[in-house]
């Protein structure tokens, strides 16, 4: 408020001004903070007074957050302000492995004590101090054989009795201070050594198959034959005697990665009091036409346009059919032909056998047919088939005059 006074000889006037407040003030933050920093353990619901944790936090999934903040009055003026919130770490992540199964063989003869037989990968995602990793064989090293540091470095501490032990199964234990993981260390320790041995099998062979015959040897009754590694399936068996069999059935391609193999490979151990000889097995599955072709949609549809200049040299394309086949060679070849009930259309369309690419050679009239289905295959090198239906539109065009119903038409109109 302003009191203005005016006066002269005679008379003295007093004029009071009332100044009224309009919004022209923005909202105006109070300090200057453009970071943050949050734990990323902090609990959905935390807040700093103004800013409040509304998911949980990793930051080893995203360690900053960049946000506008907006100030706003009643009056509808703001201000903006740029802030980072940087997460910061805690002991959330523990410590992996590279592997969850190990496997060490060792010849006897060149063991040594201090000599380092594995180096384990170990990471641990969160920063220092909390991927800080200790390492522990807590299982399988009775006799105290082994040892292990902190980097994942396996070694020999003291040379083992093959007449009291000829494997080790070791668990490893990796603790980062809260949390802790484990591995598996397999270790073979063997004073002979054989050829590696090779054989094929057809993925389509009986249960039951020989894959190893067993020698006959009437010495071979004091050994011991076993089957390590490779086949968690148990889809081989060795026998007492020596011999290999298959006791599963094979599938080369099949899409369950658990079930689908073209090669397994494993070891056979044979022992004899204080002689033990191991062997590595590879078996290949060798390839069979037992798969079909499969296409990449269950049905095919087009559209085309009636009237169009189609012809064999001008031919229109349609679509494209694509079917695969996981067979290896002839037998994983695809081409493509018409079903036995599109003979009425074969002077209509074709089909490339190699390609897929499916085409019309004549000039279609929808107000004639609008819409033709069919069945097209893709048949394999072996003869397997599948076929999938195809239907194609015929879009309308404006090629037809306006006819009258009649050619004369009589009215009758009262006069006046």
């Amino acid at each position: 408020m302003v009191r203005i006074s005016a006066k002269d000889s005679d008379v003295i006037g007093t004029v009071t001004v009332r100044v009224s407040d309009v919004n022209d003030n923005a909202q105006q933050f109070q300090g200057a903070y453009e970071h943050i920093a949050i734990a990323e353990d902090s609990r959905v619901g935390t807040n700093s007074g103004w800013l409040m944790v509304a998911e949980v936090l990793d930051r080893e999934t995203e360690d900053e957050h960049a946000i506008v903040v907006i100030a706003s009055d009643e009056g509808r003026l703001s201000s903006r302000r740029n802030l980072t919130v940087i997460v910061t770490d805690a002991n959330d992540s523990p410590a992996l492995f590279d592997r969850n199964n190990y496997l060490v063989v060792v010849d006897f003869d060149k063991l040594s004590i201090g000599q380092q037989l594995l180096h384990m990968i170990v990471t641990d995602a969160d920063l220092p101090p909390f991927n800080t990793t200790v390492l522990y064989i807590t299982s399988g090293d009775e006799y105290g054989i082994f040892r292990v540091d902190n980097e994942g470095r396996l070694f020999v501490q003291k040379l083992p009795h093959l007449k009291r032990q000829h494997d080790y199964s070791l668990t490893v234990l990796a603790f980062d201070g809260k949390h802790y993981t484990t591995a598996n260390v397999k270790i073979l320790i063997v004073n002979c050594s054989a050829k590696q041995l090779k054989v094929s099998i057809a993925e389509d062979a009986e249960v039951g198959t020989l894959l190893i015959e067993a020698a006959s040897n009437t010495s071979r009754s004091s050994l011991r034959f076993t089957m390590s590694d490779g086949d968690e399936l148990e889809t081989f068996r060795i026998n007492k005697n020596g011999s290999v069999v298959l006791v599963k059935k094979l599938d080369r391609e099949t899409h369950d990665k658990q079930i689908a193999r073209s090669q397994y490979e494993f070891l056979l151990k044979t022992e004899a009091r204080d002689v033990v000889c191991l062997q590595r097995f590879i078996v290949r599955v060798e390839d069979v036409n037992d798969e079909s072709p499969i296409f990449g949609q269950l049905a095919y549809s087009a559209t085309v346009k009636e009237n169009l200049n189609a012809s064999e040299e001008n031919r229109i394309f349609l679509l494209r059919l694509d079917a695969e086949d996981a067979d290896l060679g002839a037998g994983g070849e695809v081409h493509y032909e018409f079903d036995v009930n599109v003979e009425s259309y074969m002077n209509i369309f074709r089909i490339d056998a190699k390609t897929g690419v499916l085409t019309v050679v004549a000039s279609l009239d929808k107000e004639a047919q609008d819409r033709y289905e069919f069945d097209v295959r893709a048949i394999d090198g072996g003869g397997k088939s599948t076929k999938t239906r195809v239907t194609v539109e015929v879009a309308n065009e404006n090629d037809n005059e306006p006819q009258f119903e009649s050619n004369i038409y009589r009215l009758k109109v009262v006069e006046n």
